[in-house]
């Protein structure tokens, strides 16, 4: 996993499925409960008041199968989840923009929690906007043969 000081992370795809994650964002002890899902819209009667897409869990190396359909702008919550022997959970969850999807990485960018519901409810995006340059990588990639899309990811996040 390549990042950099932006809270941008380039994350290695192989089959299809993620082979690291961001720091933080698995569980590794056994009361840990660990999830990754696409949110798709605001709704209040959904937990967290958002209507979500799970990501199933891979096994072996890998960590999650990366859903076909992703695209650049999409928020993702990564939950790491513990639960106490008394059984106290304490909820561990992380928020990204995608920034760039191929088969061979996936680009994000680290955003806090109000900041992804305000992107599903169309609010400005300020700082957190996907840039000119990171919509430029997101249309090269679609247009790229698949060898050369790892080389303009490290590129445009200056690794």
């Amino acid at each position: 996993m390549d990042e950099n000081a932006a809270g941008i992370y380039e994350l290695p795809v192989e089959l299809g499925a993620l082979k690291d994650l961001p720091p933080d964002t698995w569980e590794k002890h056994a009361r840990g409960t660990n999830f990754a899902c696409t949110w798709l819209s605001l709704d209040p009667s959904k937990p967290g008041g958002v209507r979500r897409t799970f990501w199933d869990k891979a096994k072996g190396d890998y960590f999650y199968h990366v859903p076909s359909d992703l695209q650049p702008g999409a928020v993702l919550e990564f939950a790491a989840d513990y639960t106490t022997s008394t059984g106290r959970r304490s909820p561990n969850r992380h928020h990204f923009v995608v920034v760039a999807a191929s088969d061979e990485a996936l680009v994000l960018q680290k955003v806090t929690a109000a900041e992804a519901k305000g992107m599903l409810r169309g609010e400005a995006r300020t700082a957190r906007e996907l840039s000119e340059d990171e919509q430029r990588l997101a249309d090269e990639l679609a247009a790229l043969d698949p060898r050369r899309r790892s080389e303009v990811i490290r590129a445009a996040i200056g690794r």
